[in-house]
């Protein structure tokens, strides 16, 4: 019956964005005793925004998804996962389902635990990434070390609640900087890589030569406007890959539309869903912040809310750009040297990380060191995203499938230091 319910709320709830930060909303303005109609204005509004955010999500995906299946094909690795993977499979995959499931759940009571009792104020409200990483560190501790899942899960819990403080709370010191003193923390897979890139940013470069200062004059000045940039600059991609990959694969993905017209219109959808998303993301952080206070004033004092990484997209949408497409270049580099190598798993190259992980660590690098560290960042993670993987992927046994798509950089730190001390304990149960 608890696993049955923990698993409700994990794939009903926890996981469901928009629920999440209704619930939060609704929580915090209950707390402050706020008229019922301020009640229903905010947690409609919240959810409406984060709905309008998901629709703006899916659609970047649904373009990035193309910009995925291109660059596979010019590296030759359109089918690289057929019938390669050679892991031994010691925990099924529904049992490691059902264990992140409770997981999850052990994982917010510590988080919030160590929130109220210690001065890492951040409440984790990023529900999904939360529930990947319970995935690959019960994976991790069920397949690689052998562990029973109770056992799996007690673990698994204190680990993925204390990561869901400790790395969001490292990278706050930048986070405050960037964001101008916002009450906002960064709660995503990408935050150790983007600790890193602030640092090295702000050892090698200038923060005041910023890809976020970039004049425009003249006839040039409608550049200024992010939805024109972001159009032009993913249509001249689409149109490049497409001219690399040729006419007939790309009439594979437009579904016998015209291939060169499919190429401009999938930057133009790029540039519509990115504007869907920074609306929608204006309109729940105008509702969550101020209720909020109620969950910092009245559970964990002082706390405050850790969001996914495209809340911050609007800190540096040049950077976001250039940070993707440099890191799309090297990952496509990295997937072909490890294509050299007979891997336990081969390791896919994965657009939508790019995007989301390279952008990010560019914003956050360019803020602290401007155009030279914003390229040296979104390369490291272009190369590290995908290398890193060949460490901790051989693990994860029956998710090896699942973390092609979903594994980032601070699983990768995570799962990685856990099945290394397993190893040194003498836990592992086999060898790669």
């Amino acid at each position: 019956m608890v696993s049955a319910i923990m698993e409700f709320l994990a794939n009903e709830v926890l996981t469901q964005a928009a629920v999440v930060m209704a619930l939060v909303g609704l929580i915090g303005l209950v707390l402050q005793k706020k008229p019922i109609e301020r009640v229903m204005t905010g947690v409609i509004k919240i959810y409406v925004g984060m709905t309008i955010f998901t629709l703006g999500l899916n659609a970047i995906c649904a373009q990035v998804d193309i910009f995925t299946k291109m660059s596979l094909q010019i590296v030759g690795a359109s089918n690289v996962l057929e019938g390669a993977t050679r892991v031994p499979i010691i925990a099924s995959y529904d049992n490691v389902m059902s264990a992140a499931a409770l997981t999850l759940g052990l994982a917010y009571v510590v988080n919030i635990l160590i929130a109220r009792f210690t001065r890492m104020k951040i409440i984790y409200l990023t529900g999904h990434w939360s529930h990947w990483t319970c995935i690959c560190v019960c994976a991790v501790l069920m397949n690689y070390l052998g562990i029973a899942s109770t056992t799996a899960i007690l673990i698994g819990g204190v680990i993925v609640g204390t990561y869901q403080v400790v790395f969001p709370y490292m990278l706050q010191p930048y986070t405050k900087v960037l964001t101008g003193g916002a009450p906002i923390a960064f709660g995503h897979g990408v935050s150790s890589c983007a600790l890193i890139g602030s640092w090295i940013g702000s050892k090698i470069g200038d923060p005041n030569n910023s890809f976020e200062d970039i004049e425009l004059s003249g006839r040039l000045s409608f550049l200024k406007e992010v939805v024109i940039t972001v159009a032009l600059t993913m249509s001249v991609m689409y149109v490049g890959l497409s001219l690399i990959v040729g006419k007939d694969f790309v009439m594979t993905l437009s579904g016998g539309k015209n291939w060169i017209m499919f190429s401009i219109f999938s930057g133009f959808g790029f540039s519509a869903g990115l504007m869907a998303l920074l609306y929608g993301i204006r309109m729940f952080i105008a509702e969550i912040t101020p209720a909020f206070q109620g969950i910092s004033t009245k559970l964990v004092p002082g706390a405050i809310p850790a969001f996914d990484c495209p809340v911050f997209f609007q800190y540096g949408a040049n950077s976001l750009l250039i940070g993707f497409v440099i890191a799309q270049i090297c990952s496509v580099i990295s997937m072909a040297i490890l294509m050299r190598f007979d891997m336990t798993v081969p390791i896919l190259m994965v657009t939508y990380e790019n995007f989301f992980g390279g952008g990010v660590v560019a914003i956050f690098a360019n803020k602290f060191g401007g155009k030279k560290a914003a390229i040296v960042g979104a390369m490291f993670f272009g190369f590290t995203a995908t290398l890193g993987r060949s460490l901790f992927f051989p693990m994860l046994g029956p998710m090896v499938a699942f973390a092609q798509t979903t594994a980032e950089w601070d699983q990768m730190v995570v799962c990685t230091v856990v099945g290394w001390i397993g190893n040194l304990l003498g836990l592992a149960q086999y060898m790669f």
